[in-house]
């Protein structure tokens, strides 16, 4: 990032989960968040890709520290359902809308409690 198109091989194939970043506040799109081109429909999602370093008053950042809570997610998911599409589905559902264009935040902000949401719900309103 920042620029339009940022976003490359692997993470525009339309099969992969591909994780923008926001800042602390959760609300503004960080400047090292990639984006996609005009129409492209990427990033899928974004998070926070702020952490403080324990024990120091060290921030690092960056969408190396956003992507790994969502694969995490994604792993959780699919150890239920087993199925990479509905996983995707699901987490793609969980989101928030935080104002920018979808090739800027994709679906939007991922949200941990509409991510409940959306299991207590059950997978067959997300599948393809």
């Amino acid at each position: 990032g920042p620029a339009f198109g940022t976003i490359n091989c692997p993470g525009n194939s339309s099969s992969a989960i591909t994780v923008g970043a926001v800042y602390l506040d959760g609300k503004k799109l960080a400047d090292i968040s990639s984006r996609g081109r005009y129409g492209q429909s990427k990033p899928d999602l974004v998070t926070s890709g702020y952490i403080y370093v324990k024990d120091t008053k060290d921030i690092q950042y960056g969408t190396s520290f956003a992507a790994p809570i969502i694969t995490g997610v994604a792993a959780s998911i699919f150890d239920l359902y087993k199925e990479p599409n509905l996983v995707k589905s699901i987490i793609m559902n969980a989101t928030d809308n935080i104002g920018y264009p979808y090739h800027e935040q994709g679906k939007g902000m991922f949200n941990i409690k509409k991510l409940v949401e959306v299991l207590s719900v059950g997978e067959t309103n997300y599948r393809n």
